[in-house]
């Protein structure tokens, strides 16, 4: 009967620049500099590991479309690891390392298939006689807004069928609608697997066959946190069997102090630190967020977290620990905007909170930014929570002012 077993990984983002990470000690921000390169050699390690026929890539290989030498040379020393295993691998690029880039080229391993920018079909028959055909897509620019799966023909003659796509599901309002999809389409193809990238979260979009979006190998922010990897993929005529496999480097957590109340400082100490062994038993580093509920502490241990002092007393001496876990913050998430009782005539403080509560358009004023030819490749729009974490944080400064004017 024939087989095939592949690995299907995309979102590597090789070479992100992590700039708002810079302030980390350096030795903890080098590891985090280097963590997409060490969580695509795991991804390598893996495949000649489990002797896979074939690796897909689905897209964003590189974090821009001026990908480095760097992180080109890196590619290929990879990629060269598995083409002395007869290990093939099939790319498409994304819409952030799409082919009308301007890059100095480091031409890739005979093993290395990369689709062009009209969808095409392109043969493998494994080491075994199994025959597939591999289709893919590669973004010719940034912006690819139409569908594109109406351009995947079907070819027959082989046993297998797998789409690979850099794109959106549509049904998802919550990222950029690049090559935009309905499931329906991918289902009409009547392929037997298809690989996605684009989006960074693991999500199984279909079973039947199995529609699959591995998310990134490498978690870069705090919006990415949790285990990262791919799937290892088995199928024969009649079944496919899919597992999941961790390659992150460094993870990104979040957790929540469970404790009801803490009136002493020791104590909450205590338990924040007990939270960062428990991380620590990931045995690999981890940057950590902490969120306490506001209820749980006294008005003195407020304060306290709100000053940062506790932060830094967390942090101390953490780049030297191995595995380290850096606790980027420690906040309250119970902090919900409301109005600030104010009495007396304070009529400007009054108007400013006013404001602060009616601000919903955040786009408008920060559009150059997100515009701007070289910052719009290191930023991304803010999500609902971080507006609301900005909207609480200016209400704390409101706050102080108006007591100090009290």
């Amino acid at each position: 009967m024939e087989t095939v077993k592949f690995i299907h990984c995309a979102d590597l983002h090789l070479d992100s620049p992590f700039v708002g990470l810079k302030t980390l000690p350096k030795p903890i921000y080098d590891e985090m500099k280097e963590s997409t390169f060490h969580a695509f050699s795991n991804v390598v390690d893996l495949a000649i590991d489990e002797a896979v026929d074939f690796v897909i890539i689905a897209g964003d290989l590189y974090d821009g479309e001026d990908r480095s030498i760097r992180a080109q040379l890196f590619l290929k020393k990879e990629l060269e690891r598995l083409e002395k295993e007869d290990i093939h691998v099939f790319i498409i690029h994304g819409n952030h390392d799409h082919l009308g880039g301007k890059w100095t080229k480091v031409n890739m391993p005979f093993n290395a298939h990369i689709f062009k920018t009209k969808a095409e079909m392109i043969p493998y028959t494994t080491k075994t006689g199994s025959k597939v055909h591999l289709y893919g897509y590669s973004y010719p620019k940034k912006h690819v807004l139409d569908n594109v799966v109406s351009e995947y023909k079907k070819v027959d003659g082989a046993t297998f069928h797998i789409g690979i796509l850099h794109g959106h599901d549509s049904s998802d309002r919550s990222h950029y609608r690049y090559a935009p999809f309905q499931l329906k389409d991918l289902l009409d193809k009547e392929f037997d697997y298809w690989a996605l990238g684009h989006i960074h979260k693991q999500r199984i979009l279909s079973e039947n066959p199995y529609i699959i979006y591995p998310g990134n190998t490498q978690g870069r922010n705090r919006k990415e946190s949790g285990p990262k990897g791919c799937y290892l993929v088995e199928m024969n005529p009649y079944r496919t069997e899919i597992h999941f496999h961790e390659t992150t480097a460094v993870l990104w957590e979040s957790v929540e102090l469970q404790e009801e109340t803490i009136e002493q400082f020791d104590d909450l100490f205590q338990q924040l630190s007990h939270l960062k062994e428990v991380a620590r038993q990931k045995k690999k580093p981890v940057i950590l967020d902490i969120h306490l509920r506001k209820k749980q502490l006294s008005s003195t241990l407020q304060e306290i977290v709100e000053s940062e002092e506790l932060l830094d007393l967390l942090r101390e001496g953490e780049e030297f620990e191995n595995p380290f876990v850096w606790v980027r913050s420690v906040s309250f998430s119970d902090e919900y905007i409301q109005p600030i009782p104010l009495e007396g005539n304070y009529e400007f403080f009054r108007e400013l909170n006013e404001t602060l509560l009616q601000l919903n358009d955040f786009e408008r004023p920060l559009s150059p930014l997100f515009s701007h030819r070289v910052a719009k490749k290191y930023v991304q729009p803010l999500t609902k929570e971080e507006e609301m974490e900005i909207k609480a944080k200016v209400q704390q400064m409101f706050s102080r002012l108006f007591s100090m004017g009290d």
